[in-house]
């Protein structure tokens, strides 16, 4: 929720501006997030307290101003950097465990593993947290400072710094220009983190059994399905625990795919780690969905 996730000005209150908020205004993630930057750039940088582990040097700092509603917020404060080169007097990590809690670490290299360990077990049996990530600060942004991959520990490449393929957005979602084809989307399929990527090589793969004739197209850093002079029929994204399926006539499905949605033709299915999917339905809903007409979102 770091990247996607931004701060708006709503009657002298701050709140999270959330993935539907983006979807009803038509709105892409970077634009929210430097209009954020912009604005907290003007507010004054957070204020830490601190204390130290006794058995190993590490040092642990937590947002003590309160001056806005989540804590969390700090995060996106470009003088984030010089707040926590006070406090550490060198490099330092952040974790975003909720909304009301931003902590920081000082950059010990032998302990990162450990750490990276730990948030991502608090992340998997905990209802309140917002990232598995381990940040880096720097004087340029926030970036990822590790990324967990089935291999196990290893060095992250995505990040606003980073040279080459797409950066993870909100909840793991891959950004990338907008692109038409399978090529694109299957490059934004491969940047999808851990189990998400898997369900969505099933899911495209499912797509195209069923639908042989079905295009392609990445737009606002999601992968649309359509037929040619039809309009799209689905596309999903990633959140942090679930991929969101977006079935544009769901309303005209039966069943109901299950989760409702503000506009009243579309419907959701969330596909999860945990909850088993239901593969057959769901290519049944793919040639439902193929059969009415699409919509001509762009």
């Amino acid at each position: 929720m770091i990247f996607g996730s931004s701060l708006t000005q709503v009657k002298k209150a701050l709140r999270f501006v959330q993935n539907y908020d983006l979807e009803r205004w038509g709105l892409d993630a970077d634009v929210v997030k430097r209009q954020a930057m912009h604005n907290m750039s003007k507010v004054k940088g957070p204020v830490f307290s601190t204390m130290r582990n006794d058995k190993v040097d590490f040092l642990v700092a937590e947002v003590t101003d309160n001056g806005l509603p989540s804590r969390s917020c700090w995060i996106l404060h470009p003088g984030l950097h010089k707040s926590l080169e006070r406090v550490f007097r060198g490099p330092s990590w952040v974790v975003v465990p909720s909304r009301d809690s931003l902590m920081a670490f000082n950059a010990n290299p032998l302990l990162r593993a450990g750490l990276q360990n730990r948030l991502s077990e608090d992340y998997r049996t905990t209802g309140h947290s917002i990232s598995d990530r381990l940040f880096e600060v720097r004087a340029d942004g926030v970036v990822l400072a590790w990324h967990i991959c089935a291999e196990g520990v290893v060095m992250a490449k995505r990040g606003p710094t980073a040279a080459s393929g797409p950066r993870l957005l909100s909840g793991g979602n891959p950004q990338m220009a907008k692109g038409d084809g399978d090529a694109v989307v299957q490059q934004w399929i491969a940047a999808m983190p851990r189990w998400k990527q898997d369900v969505g090589r099933r899911l495209d793969q499912l797509i195209v059994d069923r639908v042989p004739a079905v295009r392609k197209a990445v737009r606002w850093n999601t992968p649309f399905y359509g037929l040619e002079g039809q309009g799209w029929f689905m596309a999903f994204h990633c959140l942090t625990k679930y991929v969101k399926v977006a079935i544009f006539q769901g309303s005209s499905l039966l069943p109901l795919p299950p989760v409702t949605s503000k506009q009243p033709n579309v419907r959701y299915v969330h596909l999860t780690e945990t909850e088993p999917i239901d593969w057959d339905q769901m290519g049944d809903w793919v040639v439902q969905a193929s059969g009415l007409p699409g919509d001509p979102v762009f």
